[in-house]
């Protein structure tokens, strides 16, 4: 993934844990102030350099999860999950409800913490910030009480920034709060802020802030956002964080809002996020159709470069298509 891309406002996840991409400066007019065709044709670029990490490359590889098959039967843990945590003062742990379970044991492990609770609804607060330790990771797991746990999926956890990284984020943040951009086109700078976060220690590993990404999207689709960017990077962080029925609801209101708006680049870009999660659920079937109605709707702009990745995609994936239908 290339190091600093820009301040702009715009793009879509794609990170796995412990990668991370810094920004760079937006281009800027010779009077240092950024036209607005200059600053439109950057965050577009910008919006597709992160959804394909290696673009110049044009594969799509890294974005695809390739995780398990969700099993819909577990709790599985929805927030915070995979994600790095700026200070707080308060942390709920929420999660997916088993069908006829009437209560949870809700446990956090990591360094120093050994912490369980039992409740009866889908969250829990953890009352005990203070006994975390920065930069170390901790686990969640969530078991109902009819035996079924979150441990029988994918691994689980989240690490809480330093003071001095929180700090650095927050200023960054509040730097493009001044600026005082279109609502959605700031959510979508902050976002990426969060989603690009970088720690300025290298012996530190850490997750992206990628909760922190998902809340402010979230806060702009329930002001009623028809900005199918908005939809989409809040699906790709679903799918990168490794909950992707949440990035497939995503991803067909993202379809939705570019089809009303006749943006024919974030419909193929809908139809490839959706491909990837029907591939990660093994509905090759499905997979197969999104790849096709995207690969077409490159060619319609003239993009041979996608349009031919997308081949190759599509070739692979027509391999599978018979064994699938014999199991």
């Amino acid at each position: 993934m290339s190091h600093k891309r820009f301040t702009a406002l715009m793009q879509t996840m794609v990170l796995t844990f412990g990668t991370a991409v810094a920004i760079a400066q937006p281009v800027q007019s010779a009077i240092g102030i950024q036209s607005p065709k200059v600053v439109e044709a950057n965050l577009q670029v910008s919006f597709l350099d992160f959804i394909f990490p290696n673009r110049r490359a044009r594969t799509r590889r890294s974005r695809r999860s390739s995780r398990p098959i969700v099993n819909v039967s577990l709790p599985h843990v929805l927030s915070p999950r995979n994600t790095a945590l700026l200070r707080t003062n308060s942390l709920t742990v929420q999660w997916h409800p088993v069908a006829g379970a009437t209560s949870y044991a809700v446990a956090i492990t990591g360094k120093d913490v050994e912490w369980k609770v039992e409740v009866t609804e889908t969250e829990a607060i953890f009352d005990e910030l203070k006994s975390l330790k920065p930069n170390y990771r901790y686990s969640i797991v969530v078991t109902a009480d009819n035996g079924v746990s979150s441990d029988a999926g994918e691994p689980v956890g989240f690490t809480l920034l330093p003071e001095t990284e929180s700090d650095r984020v927050n200023a960054q943040v509040e730097a493009i709060k001044a600026e005082q951009r279109e609502p959605d086109e700031e959510a979508l700078a902050i976002a990426l802020e969060y989603l690009e976060f970088e720690h300025s220690n290298p012996d530190w590993r850490s997750y992206s802030l990628n909760q922190a990404a998902i809340d402010v999207l979230e806060a702009r689709i329930e002001a009623g956002t028809e900005d199918s960017r908005v939809y989409l990077l809040q699906a790709d962080t679903y799918l990168r964080i490794g909950l992707p029925l949440l990035a497939q609801e995503r991803y067909e209101e993202a379809l939705t809002s570019a089809q009303a708006a006749g943006q024919a680049e974030w419909q193929a870009e809908s139809h490839w996020g959706l491909a990837d999660v029907a591939q990660g659920q093994t509905e090759y079937a499905d997979a197969l159709n999104h790849l096709q109605m995207a690969q077409a709707l490159y060619e319609n702009l003239g993009n041979l470069e996608q349009a031919t990745e997308l081949q190759t995609q599509i070739a692979a994936l027509e391999m599978q298509l018979p064994q699938s239908a014999s199991e």
